[in-house]
């Protein structure tokens, strides 16, 4: 049973897919609770009677408002065992949500990280599930959200690569860097764009991702006199044929003013590594696990656009060595982040949770 507990406006205001159809093709029922954005007590009454009537085994919530009702609403409904899963760190929350999230989350008996980043956050430090650590009492892991490495792969391979480029407005022979993200202050757009005026004109950089800031960012381009080589794409369905047309991924990351900024690789990251494009990325802590600099990957210092474009420099002007790399990154994304490695952690997790009970796990 799914319970949806509030409306993504990102669905509303974009024409792309959700997750409903898939759900329901995998057999699962999907109960709405509300339509609302902010808190509201009805959402967690109607929460209640559903828990009460189907008396789940486990409750597993996700984000910060279906997590913070969630995980208050399966105690009080006397659920065995609460799961949450954390899917970002503060800077992408408000303040009032972060912390209702970080103070309910004790009441989940076990809680996940969707990224490495995420763990170190709200835990203080970084560990894949294993029966040796439950066994001796840990109750928070990095499970990363699995990457479908197959279905990337047959997307990319039935792209028409050249069509593709065309329908962008990218020739054949220029370099088209790709990076996926929303348009907000901490991923960082403002460096990509600076890197790309210090590089050749035949560089195009394409950003899937809608935000805030997109008049802001083109103001940027404009006045840097690159805004010809600067695509804003908005929110894409096709992510994966824009992998395939890509000759480089790029992945970066801004230190805020606060000092704060995501760490480690991101689902984005793994993806364009599973992809096989060479990737440039901010050194962050922890971006190590998946990026290696001049071994999977090319790093560039944060908040400095001349670092990022010496990357994308290296990997233009050395393809073969890129092209090595992007087998590693490739491989790496297979062993520690792939679709198979996540549901195999998480059926590990379930059956821990009842460890020494009846229940089955399926």
């Amino acid at each position: 049973l799914v319970v949806s507990m509030k409306t993504d406006e990102v669905f509303k205001n974009h024409k792309t897919t959700t997750l409903r159809a898939d759900i329901k093709k995998a057999g699962a029922r999907i109960v709405d609770v509300s339509q609302n954005l902010r808190f509201s007590f009805s959402d967690a009454r109607n929460l209640y009677s559903i828990l009460r009537r189907e008396k789940p085994d486990i409750v597993h919530t996700f984000l910060p408002y279906a997590g913070t009702i969630g995980r208050v609403v399966a105690r009080l409904a006397r659920v065995p065992r609460v799961v949450s899963t954390q899917g970002n760190i503060r800077v992408a929350y408000d303040f009032r949500g972060y912390w209702m999230d970080r103070i309910t989350l004790p009441l989940a008996h076990v809680w996940t990280a969707a990224a490495e980043s995420i763990e170190l956050e709200y835990g203080g430090s970084v560990e894949s599930f294993s029966e040796k650590l439950w066994r001796g009492g840990r109750r928070h892991f990095t499970i990363p959200a699995g990457v479908d490495c197959e279905t990337i792969q047959n997307a990319i391979s039935s792209v028409d690569r050249t069509k593709k480029r065309v329908e962008l407005g990218i020739r054949e022979n220029d370099v088209m860097i790709l990076m996926t993200a929303r348009l907000v202050s901490w991923k960082g757009h403002d460096e990509l764009i600076d890197a790309a005026a210090l590089l050749p004109e035949r560089v195009h950089v394409c950003f899937a991702g809608w935000g805030e800031r997109m008049e802001g960012l083109r103001k940027r381009a404009r006045g840097l006199g690159i805004e010809s080589r600067i695509h804003f794409l908005g929110a894409r369905d096709d992510v994966y044929e824009l992998l395939g047309a890509s000759d480089i991924y790029a992945q970066v990351f801004s230190r805020t003013r606060e000092g704060r900024m995501w760490m480690g690789p991101n689902t984005a990251l793994m993806e364009g590594a599973a992809a096989g494009v060479p990737i440039v990325a901010t050194h962050v802590p922890l971006i190590e696990r998946l990026i290696e600099d001049g071994v999977s990957g090319k790093l560039a210092n944060v908040n400095d656009p001349q670092s990022l474009a010496a990357g994308i420099s290296w990997i233009i002007e050395h393809p073969s060595a890129a092209k090595e790399m992007a087998r590693k990154a490739k491989e790496l994304v297979r062993q520690r982040y792939s679709l198979s490695a996540m549901r195999r952690a998480y059926a590990d997790l379930y059956t821990a949770l009842f460890s020494g009970h009846s229940a089955t796990i399926t």
